[in-house]
């Protein structure tokens, strides 16, 4: 039978460069607010166990934990794993909205009927809860368009719902050219909302394997 083995020693290697090169120095960003880094554990930490790692990565600096899957989020919960976790993919119904909620999961918004839609559960629930914004740039998935005012609308229209963070995915990483233009689109998107007066805590990427502050 096949196994995997997995080298804790060089894993804490490959954290402690990603922090180096992303946190620098003085670990502050543009607006001077502490960076933080992001680990994305879906897929079952890409087959290296989520419960076992994401708890690694917590005890070795990294701060928030993203997932695809309401059972992910809830499997976290459930090993009482207390560190903040951001759901990636989109919800529509009530009912998983709710246990999203119920979790303290942050949001990802990708439209803006989604956003009204969590808004009008939010203030049932009299409560207010944060969220980030999804912004497609090319992948041609889920999100609110790069050229779309929508994403200015969502700020303006927040009342319960705080947006605390934008991200894109890169749909090919591995094409240069085409992954510069699509963080080209998003510098673009992060320039316009903070034209407006907004800035969001965290301004990320999403390649296929991790998502970081920039």
């Amino acid at each position: 039978m096949k196994k995997l083995e997995i080298s804790k020693k060089d894993l804490k290697f490959n954290i402690d460069a990603i922090k180096k090169t992303v946190i620098g120095k003085d670990n502050k960003d543009d607006s001077g607010n502490k960076i933080k880094i992001i680990a994305v554990v879906k897929a079952n930490a890409m087959g290296l166990g989520l419960v076992e790692f994401s708890k690694f990565v917590l005890n070795n600096g990294i701060h928030t934990l993203a997932v695809a899957t309401i059972e992910e989020a809830l499997e976290l919960r459930e090993a009482k794993i207390d560190a903040e976790i951001l759901m990636l993919s989109p919800i529509s119904s009530e009912k998983d909205i709710n246990t999203l909620l119920d979790n303290k999961i942050v949001l990802t918004v990708g439209s803006l009927s989604e956003f009204e839609k969590i808004e009008e559960i939010l203030e049932k629930r009299n409560e207010e809860w944060t969220c980030h914004l999804k912004i497609d740039t090319g992948l041609g998935r889920y999100g609110f368009l790069y050229e779309d005012t929508d994403i200015i609308d969502a700020f303006e229209k927040s009342k319960r719902l705080k947006i605390v963070g934008t991200f894109t995915h890169f749909s090919k990483p591995i094409n240069e050219k085409w992954t510069r233009k699509q963080f080209e689109r998003f510098l673009d998107v992060v320039a316009g909302i903070r034209s407006m007066g907004y800035d969001p805590r965290f301004t990320s990427y999403l390649s296929n394997y991790c998502c970081t502050e920039i």
